[in-house]
């Protein structure tokens, strides 16, 4: 199907953009990446999988975001704030 490319270069580019930002040791595993991915993805048809249209629609935006928003809520539990 014409999603494998699209998928694989989403990844990449995903992979990339984390050892840019965590440094060459970084690795993610694959359930993991897996996981956000699913998380992401716009669901389209019958709620959940179907075999129209899989898990649905990749989401990259959504996927850096979902990054963006782990780190921000690992630096609170780092950081609290006083109130």
């Amino acid at each position: 199907s014409m999603a494998a490319p699209y998928v694989s270069g989403i990844v990449a580019l995903y992979l990339s953009y984390r050892r840019l930002y965590e440094g060459p040791q970084w690795k993610e595993e694959v359930l993991v990446l897996k996981k956000r991915l699913l998380e992401t993805a716009v669901d389209l048809g019958s709620p959940g999988f179907d075999f129209s249209y899989g898990y649905g629609l990749i989401n990259p935006e959504s996927l850096f975001q979902l990054k963006e928003s782990h780190e921000a809520n690992e630096g609170q539990a780092n950081n609290p704030t006083e109130v």
